[in-house]
């Protein structure tokens, strides 16, 4: 091997190389002579490397010398670069899908209740949802009309409504019209259901002709309506009769139990209420009622109470309103109390 020694190298001509080559297959050697400069020329951008013995070469930077390994300006393609299924371990899904999210496609089985689902497959229509720790959801039915979740301290349960009985609307009618009606019929009372009732009528007119508010009652389902026999003692007062208008019925006929009256002017309006009990079988029901009658805008103005009681024993199931004169506005309602 030959050695050059000097502490410069000039050329004889300006610009132009110095050129260093070994003769024949001979390198050329470096500092102490142990580093071995390339022959040839690198890739665009590849940098002089070692091999760690000596041998320098133009190479791409290595992964394991801080590089990618790649001459590729895309590395990070994920689509491009990289093969196979990303694991969960490497960051990525363990799936090839690219709806990995979707429940349907993608998860099969219930998902549990640990796991933020409902541990059910099922949810059954118009319950109401409990929490049951990890395992999946319980439903409650709804159970029977007018009932509500109750609570017994340490779960819940569709139960009717409790705390001593409470006042239903059954029904409200408006007898409003040109004529309205003459009667209305009240069907299907049950007094297993109800202790009390009471009817209530207001703002009712007979533009036509004044005319009485009757009651008759019915345990037959409105087939057949009592048209006297049972009837005792009806008693009614009126502020503009000096004397009670009563009438025993134990001999029987056909009139019927008063409970009101409306006055026949055509602004006039009637209310008032008729509260009855004892509706059940082996019962006396009775009858208590107030009402006012008279003309909005003034003139006569009357009141009325009364009393009264039916004595056959027979669960009452229906009742029926009715006046000789066909109501023009207002409107009757029932309510009943139930038992609990």
């Amino acid at each position: 091997m030959s050695t050059l020694k000097a502490d410069t190298l000039t050329t004889k001509s300006d610009n132009t190389n110095i050129s260093i080559t070994g003769a024949g297959t001979g390198k050329v050697a470096l500092g102490d002579g142990t580093l071995i400069f390339p022959d040839a020329d690198g890739s665009a951008n590849q940098p002089i490397i070692t091999n760690g013995s000596a041998a320098l070469s133009f190479a791409t930077l290595p992964i394991a010398g801080g590089g990618t390994g790649s001459t590729s300006t895309t590395y990070c393609d994920l689509t491009a670069n990289v093969t196979g299924t990303m694991p969960v371990a490497n960051g990525g899904t363990g799936a090839t899908s690219t709806t990995y999210c979707d429940l349907t496609a993608n998860v099969t089985g219930t998902m549990p209740v640990a796991n933020g689902g409902t541990g059910a497959t099922t949810l059954t229509a118009n319950s109401a949802l409990l929490g049951n720790g990890t395992s999946a959801l319980q439903a409650i039915a709804p159970g029977s009309s007018g009932n509500v979740l109750t609570s017994d301290g340490s779960t819940w349960a569709s139960t009717a409504a409790s705390g001593g009985g409470a006042w239903t609307l059954i029904t409200s009618t408006d007898v409003s019209g040109d004529p309205g009606p003459s009667e209305i019929v009240y069907t299907d009372l049950d007094s297993t259901a109800y202790q009390n009732y009471i009817l209530a009528w207001q703002g009712i007119s007979n533009s036509s002709g004044a005319g009485a508010i009757t009651l008759r009652i019915s345990t037959n389902n409105g087939t057949s309506y009592d048209t006297g026999d049972n009837y005792r003692w009806w008693s009614t007062h009126q502020s503009d009769i000096s004397t009670a208008w009563n009438k025993d019925f134990s001999s029987g006929g056909t009139d019927v139990m008063r409970i009101g009256w409306v006055d026949g002017d055509t602004d006039g309006r009637a209310q008032g209420w008729c509260f009855f009990t004892g509706t059940e079988a082996g019962s006396t029901p009775l009858f208590s009622l107030k009402w006012q009658t008279g003309s909005v805008g003034g003139g006569n103005f009357y009141t009325g109470y009364g009393q009264g009681s039916w004595e056959d024993t027979s669960a009452i199931n229906a009742i029926k309103v009715y006046t000789a004169v066909a109501w023009d506005k207002g409107r009757i309602t029932l309510y009943g109390l139930s038992y609990s």
